[in-house]
């Protein structure tokens, strides 16, 4: 048996390279997909947030709201805002201990 010749070692590494631009390509496209969704949450939250920015009646509403709430009741709302942001976080945990419960199973 003779040692492979240079252009075999040379179609050999391209078949390689080529498996593994393949498998890189599969889990590119699969975080791609886990991403998508709230990619396009966060487009759209931001577009809503300019154009409610740029609206004349709702800077209005918010002006007339805020001049007529006793500031005592305005400072409630952080600490609502935050245990709300808390209860979603506990409930996301519990969505991912849940599939990984599912996937061992």
């Amino acid at each position: 048996m003779s040692a492979p010749s240079e252009l075999e070692l040379i179609a050999r590494r391209r078949a390689e390279l080529l498996a593994r631009a393949d498998a890189q390509r599969a889990a590119l496209g699969y975080y791609y997909q886990q991403f998508e969704r709230p990619v396009r949450q966060a487009e759209t939250a931001v577009g809503l947030a300019n154009s409610l920015r740029r609206s004349p009646l709702f800077l209005t509403g918010l002006a007339a709201v805020l001049l007529r709430t006793p500031w005592r009741k305005m400072a409630r709302v952080p600490k609502l805002a935050w245990r709300g942001w808390r209860v979603l976080q506990f409930l996301r945990g519990l969505k991912r201990v849940e599939a990984v419960k599912n996937r061992t199973s």
